[in-house]
């Protein structure tokens, strides 16, 4: 492809020519390049002009062209399609008709010969021809094998249009042909063209050999794998569990293929996030098929009536073997743990019954690996906790205090996992027992009391805490008195709820109580105790619109905590100072704000060093306070040192960068540097939508003022 007056482009002409940046741009990115010897597309990238995807088109282009394999001219065009049409620069190359020397020497001789077959075909029998479509459907699969993707999507395309018309859009010939179509969409990446044909694929087969087929059984698998490779890992469990729910109802346990299938359903479990699911004991059990639904209501009459577990209430009955039990319990906790779907779970568990082996051998068996992790080790933790508490329910009584105190040990770890509902389960079961076995002003049930009121208000069950917690500090009143450092804390728990439930009067008073306690008792005096509870007496007089008591007790828990053993630099502190600073400005006093939001900068850099969440927070305050004693370059700088540091600490396309450029996008519109604006909001959209470039941090380009 030789071409003698074909001459070298430079990269910029390239971009200029294809249309990909604005001819007035050059000159400028040039220069700037040179000046800081960095390449021109680096610059280009840098100042969000090119997307990362079309500058390495535009140098692939480039080569073709110093090697004189592509015409210059060409080159241009296929760049702009590249990035038009959002394919690849050798497919925009293709789709303009250029091939390389090496590929124009001929094609391969089964393309050549079954192409003939289709001629031979349609001048036999007509274009519209069962046999006419034979010959197309094997010309289709031979451009398939050959990569000749385009030529095969068409072939395809004429068969099923001449099936169509010969068979029906129902028929089994059409769920022949469709599949082969969705499976060469699925090779170029064509996800959404491949999942249509796929389905329609799934819908013809189903209504033709019903629910219960296996070709119906490969479609949803087939489904499934689509689903894998676009990272939808739950669409992808759930058709490799309906894919499997049919081979278990065709096939043996034992076999190779459903075991196959089950193992590529654990590695989709294994990828997606985890998603605990909750099935009671009994619910297992009846899934496992251990046992039916009437023996388990027959049991739960008893557990209510006695107050214990339903599991061990089965076994009493000898309705559920021991290790049954055990198996049961740890089934329940993998799926509170979320690592497998409960689906796959319960399976292992049939298993593992049905064998006399553990639920874990025989997930092992279905190809799941257990993984060294903190997770993992939890999990352990849970189960030896768990697997403890059954054996002292069966040597002492399930209504035992120990076992109270054992609940109380695994709700702790339930508790650590995230799982509220199982340790609300046990904490409250622990309450009963001890309520049963204790007086009713024992310090146990008040502890208790305040640990269930803790988990109640992780999981927004206020109105419960409340009760839990009233309860708790009358008992402990009682007991231990109204002076108690108990009694202190427990006031702090009542006044954090209320905080939390707003009802900032009622939580000042529990403060402020605390305090009092906090400052009789010497030995708990201790400044950084202090400081906190001062710290929130600011937080509620803040929300109560008390600004200036606020400021007071904010002040008051500075002073404490910068004489306590907490270093200067520590975030606390600059917190308070941040806290501070906000109220002055809602006060409208911008000097006092810029003293304390300065302070701030300055203790955080001390601490934890330049780049800092706490930092990109102080210098946006700064930013507002600066613009409110309207000094505009300060609070530019300020922005834009924000924008750097959440760049650099979650990325230059992270939501958190997008929100802090909203910011900084509101100041220069309202400031009228409205062309540096529209930059950023057209930033602020590609992150959003995913279109932007995936570089690594940037830096914003000068702000230059117009009016100045």
């Amino acid at each position: 492809m030789s071409d003698p007056g074909n001459e070298a482009k430079k990269l910029g002409e390239l971009l200029v020519e294809s249309g990909l940046i604005p001819a007035d741009k050059l000159p400028e990115g040039l220069e700037y390049a040179r000046a800081n010897k960095l390449p021109l597309g680096r610059v280009l990238l840098t100042w969000h002009l090119l997307k990362k995807e079309d500058l390495e088109s535009a140098l692939h282009s480039q080569a073709l062209i110093k090697v004189d394999q592509l015409p210059a001219a060409i080159a241009a065009k296929a760049i702009a399609l590249s990035s038009r049409e959002n394919i690849s620069i050798d497919r925009a190359l293709k789709r303009l008709g250029w091939q390389p020397d090496k590929f124009v020497q001929g094609e391969p001789h089964s393309l050549a010969i079954a192409r003939e077959e289709v001629n031979t075909a349609r001048a036999a029998f007509g274009p519209s021809h069962p046999e006419t479509a034979m010959a197309l459907l094997n010309y289709a699969d031979t451009c398939a094998e050959e990569e000749h993707a385009e030529e095969a999507e068409t072939a395809y395309k004429k068969t099923i249009s001449i099936v169509e018309q010969c068979f029906g859009t129902q028929s089994p010939e059409m769920a022949a042909v469709l599949p082969k179509l969705a499976e060469l969409y699925f090779t170029q990446d064509r996800f959404k063209e491949s999942e249509q044909y796929f389905w329609r694929t799934y819908e013809i087969k189903q209504a033709l050999l019903g629910d219960d087929a296996m070709e119906v059984a490969e479609c949803l698998q087939s489904l499934a794998e689509l689903y894998e490779v676009q990272s939808e890992y739950l669409q992808a469990e759930r058709y490799y569990l309906a894919s499997i729910g049919i081979k278990e109802r065709i096939l043996e346990a034992d076999d190779p293929e459903l075991l196959e299938s089950l193992k590529k359903l654990v590695l989709v479990c294994k990828q997606r996030e985890k998603r605990p699911e909750e099935k009671v004991t009994g619910e297992v059990i009846v899934d496992a098929g251990l046992l039916t639904r009437e023996k388990i209501d027959e049991a739960l009459e008893l557990a209510k009536k006695y107050n214990i577990p339903i599991g061990r209430t089965l076994v009493s009955m000898r309705q559920l073997a021991e290790d049954d039990l055990q198996r049961v319990l740890h089934a329940r906790m993998l799926m509170l743990d979320g690592a497998l779907p409960a689906s796959v779970v319960i399976r292992a568990l049939k298993w593992a019954s049905k064998q006399g082996t553990s639920v874990e051998q025989a997930l092992r068996a279905m190809g799941w690996k257990k993984e060294d992790t903190a997770e993992q080790k939890q999990l352990e933790r849970l189960l030896k906790s768990s697997e403890e508490l059954v054996r002292l329910e069966k040597a002492l009584t399930p209504d035992h205090t120990d076992v109270g105190i054992k609940c109380i040990e695994l709700a702790d770890l339930y508790a650590g996992a995230n799982n509220c509902r199982e340790a609300e389960i046990l904490l409250g079961r622990a309450l009963r027992i001890f309520r049963d076995n204790l007086s009713d002003s024992d310090m146990i049930t008040a502890n208790t009391l305040v640990n269930l009121s803790d988990i109640l208000i992780r999981q927004g069950k206020l109105a419960e805490a409340e009760t839990n917690l009233s309860e708790a500090l009358s008992i402990t009143e009682s007991v231990l008195g109204k002076a108690s450092n108990r009694t202190a804390e427990v006031l702090q728990q009542l006044g954090r709820l209320k905080l939390i439930a707003t009802d900032y009067a009622g939580a000042l008073e529990c403060y402020r109580r605390s305090r009092d306690i906090c400052e009789m008792n010497s030995s708990s005096a201790d400044a950084g105790g202090l400081s906190n509870l001062h710290e929130l007496e600011g937080d509620c007089l803040a929300q109560l619109r008390d600004h200036k008591g606020a400021i007071e007790s904010y002040e008051r828990a500075l002073v404490l905590r910068e004489k306590s053993m907490i270093s200067s630099g520590n975030p606390q502190i600059t917190g308070i100072e941040n806290k501070i600073g906000l109220l002055y400005m809602s006060i409208g006093d911008a000097v006092s704000a810029i003293k304390h939001y300065e302070r701030a900068v300055e203790l955080t850099e001390k601490a934890v060093g330049a780049v800092h969440p706490s930092i990109a927070f102080a210098l946006l305050n700064l930013a507002d306070a600066s613009v409110a004693m309207k000094d505009h370059e300060q609070a530019s700088q300020h922005y834009r040192r924000a924008v750097i540091i959440i760049e650099q600490i979650s990325g230059p396309v992270h939501e958190d960068t997008a929100k802090v450029l909203e910011r900084y996008m509101q100041f220069l519109n309202d400031t009228g540097m409205t062309e540096e604006a529209t930059r950023i909001d057209r930033r602020i959209r590609e992150i959003r939508t995913g279109s932007g470039p995936r570089a690594t941090v940037v830096q914003l380009r000068p702000v230059i003022r117009r009016d100045r």
